[in-house]
């Protein structure tokens, strides 16, 4: 249950606490806080309580802030000053024994050098180096900003997509779709980076799923859309003038007065590629259970179009173009299989893990069960929470 935060006290040390706050309101004072009441209340030594962030000055300043607050409380236990502060006012009000309270403060202070206040990928390789046997890691793997061995799998898989497709129709689809993930709306460039782009959520957390319904076989499945708009062209041909015919003289309601725009719409999407055309709104006027209706004809209305091979095709069309979303979602999980286990065997031949890797190996080594009961003591003994940026 939330409620206002309106004094550091006010926190209790249940399992788990979440503070939200805009920038610039208090979080990292509230940390200062925080850690200066495990110091005290729950007799935790520095090298007991885990503070963590997102930047490196972040981390500096988290550092500066709770060793400057030390030193005030440690001067206003023991009389020599006093302060405006509302955290250490308070601090002062409930602390009962002030040298037992000085004592703690002072032993925290020599031994500040311990304490564990860092970004959160300096945690995880702190970890992951202390404990590298425990978590499979290498001792002198090196860390690197940037993902290059992402960046060198994208592109492998990018050449290899493109050659693997080139050739064929089916192909050409495929190569739309993948030229089609762009990170952003508008104008991107479509390129391995791009691609890198929109996958981006999928290599940062791999917790992530892709949603959406897959094809078993997508090639089959792409090779009859393909062939049936093509059958469907052809009885076009052949049937339009008495689709035409039809279509005027009908007591379909309010079917005569549009026939014309959508003989023509039917007529552009047929002669168009498949890509972005595969299927119209207006596509339902042109199937057999449609035009067979009862229920659409006029009141007291009788006369229907007759029947010819395209009024049936289309129904058929309908039927199969209801799956085409699942070829999007499809390719997209195998670009990011194919690019992941390309980049899994890059990494495999080097000892140099990105943030990212960091976050990833620390989590997998955690849910080994041979591993996860040392380091995720390890862990659990420590974590007291996460300052915002």
């Amino acid at each position: 249950m939330s409620k206002k935060l309106e004094s550091i006290y006010d926190l209790q040390w249940d399992a788990r606490a979440i503070i939200e706050a805009n920038a610039g309101t208090g979080k990292t004072y509230t940390i200062v806080g925080l850690f200066l009441r495990l110091l005290l209340e729950k007799d935790l030594k520095v090298d007991e309580i885990l503070v963590v962030t997102f930047t490196n000055k972040a981390a500096s300043e988290l550092r500066e802030r709770i060793l400057e607050s030390l030193r005030e409380a440690k001067m206003l236990l023991n009389g020599e000053t006093e302060t405006e502060d509302a955290f250490l006012s308070e601090l002062l009000e409930k602390t009962d024994d002030r040298a037992e309270a000085v004592r703690v403060i002072n032993q925290a202070i020599l031994n500040f050098d311990d304490s564990l206040i860092s970004t959160i990928h300096g945690f995880c390789q702190k970890v992951l180096k202390e404990e590298a046997l425990l978590a499979g890691s290498s001792f002198d793997a090196e860390i690197s900003r940037e993902d290059t061995q992402l960046e060198e799998a994208t592109e492998d898989f990018w050449r290899e997509f493109v050659a693997e497709n080139s050739d064929s129709e089916i192909g050409q689809y495929k190569l739309e779709i993948l030229y089609s993930f762009k990170r952003k709306t508008g104008y991107t460039p479509v390129h391995p980076e791009s691609l890198k782009g929109f996958l981006n959520d999928l290599f940062k957390k791999p917790y992530a799923e892709i949603e959406g319904e897959v094809l078993e076989d997508l090639d089959g499945y792409l090779e009859d859309v393909i062939s049936l708009k093509k059958k469907l062209l052809e009885s076009w041909n052949e049937n339009k003038d008495f689709i035409r015919k039809e279509f005027l003289d009908n007591d379909l309601s309010r079917f005569s007065q549009y026939a014309e725009g959508r003989i023509q719409k039917m007529d552009d999407f047929l002669n168009a590629s498949l890509f972005e055309n595969e299927t119209i709104k207006e596509l339902k006027y042109f199937k057999w259970s449609y035009v067979d209706d009862d229920s659409n004809l006029k009141k007291k209305g009788t006369k229907k179009p007759q029947y010819c091979d395209f009024f049936g095709l289309i129904d058929e069309y309908s039927d199969l173009i209801s799956d085409i979303d699942k070829v999007k979602t499809t390719i997209l999980l195998e670009s990011y299989q194919r690019i992941n286990e390309r980049r899994i065997e890059l990494k495999s031949d080097m000892e140099t893990y990105s943030y990212d890797d960091l976050l990833t190996k620390l989590r997998d080594a955690l849910t080994v069960s041979s591993n996860a009961d040392s380091l995720a003591r390890k862990v659990e003994e420590a974590l007291l929470g996460c300052a915002g940026g």
